[in-house]
């Protein structure tokens, strides 16, 4: 356990250190500062009719959406490098060397990564929402706001175990925009199949219907994920998913996919 806390906090030592984490975290800022500067200067006129309540639910859709997109992002680089980076400075045959296993560094490594990005996604809220506050009232926080963040958290934990696979097995920009492409599809495919019983899932197939409903049944439905977490966020009601099914779904889908690639990797010759 010992060997453990070492290795996670060594992750997060190095993934600190990150010129990209910096750099998307000044960008996000910025954006959140610009949105919330366009809600500042809406017309009293426009506000009337719309009203500061409804004027600040779009606000706080655009920015978790925004702040959604730049921590997938963030999560997909991560990923990437959080194992690459150690195989081409030849520090993970160094740290293998020692009586850590395959499984311990895999774990720190992934975890590591996903702690920063978790942070960095709370962040962004606690920004955005003090923010919106300031502007019009409270609109998001206490339970909300770690429900979201756990949901969130779920969702860019599946990026980070998918682009840690392919920077396996390609080279950084390559599995950074596959990533991105399953990432899209996936989400996509849950899109198309969300609240769908089988029969109408599986009516009309054709081969491109047959993909979608591939990735939405094998693996982890992040798309579905995501949308649970922002309506929890938003504080927007969802009858269509089932939210304990979608958890049973995602746990089990996760760890098949995380004892595949623990394999190919206690296999690779480093």
């Amino acid at each position: 356990m010992r060997k453990f806390q070492l290795l996670l906090l060594n992750t997060l030592q190095k993934e600190f250190r990150s010129k990209t984490l910096l750099l998307v975290s000044i960008f996000t800022v910025v954006i959140i500062f610009l949105i919330n500067s366009l809600l500042s200067y809406i017309s009293t006129e426009f506000l009337s009719q719309m009203g500061a309540e409804g004027a600040a639910q779009g606000s706080a859709q655009a920015l978790i959406f925004i702040i959604s997109k730049f921590t997938s992002l963030l999560a997909i680089v991560f990923g990437v490098n959080c194992i690459k980076s150690d195989i081409e400075n030849n520090v993970a045959p160094l740290m293998l060397s020692f009586p850590v296993s395959r499984m311990e560094y895999i774990l720190s490594r992934v975890l590591g990564s996903w702690f920063i990005v978790i942070i960095y996604y709370f962040v962004s809220v606690i920004i955005a929402q003090i923010l919106l506050s300031t502007s019009v009232g409270s609109l998001i926080g206490g339970p909300h706001l770690l429900g979201a963040m756990f949901f969130s958290a779920l969702s860019n934990l599946v990026i980070i175990l998918v682009a840690s696979f392919m920077g396996l097995y390609m080279p950084k920009i390559m599995a950074f925009m596959m990533t991105s492409f399953c990432s899209i599809l996936v989400t996509a495919s849950n899109g198309y199949f969300k609240g769908k019983d089988w029969s109408a899932m599986t009516e009309e197939m054709n081969i491109f219907k047959g993909i979608g409903l591939g990735f939405h049944a094998i693996f982890p439905r992040i798309g579905n994920i995501d949308d649970i977490g922002r309506n929890i966020l938003l504080k927007v009601d969802d009858t269509v998913l089932n939210i304990p099914m979608e958890l049973g779904h995602y746990f089990v889908t996760l760890i098949l996919f995380f004892t595949f690639f623990y394999m190919l990797f206690n296999r690779r010759e480093i």
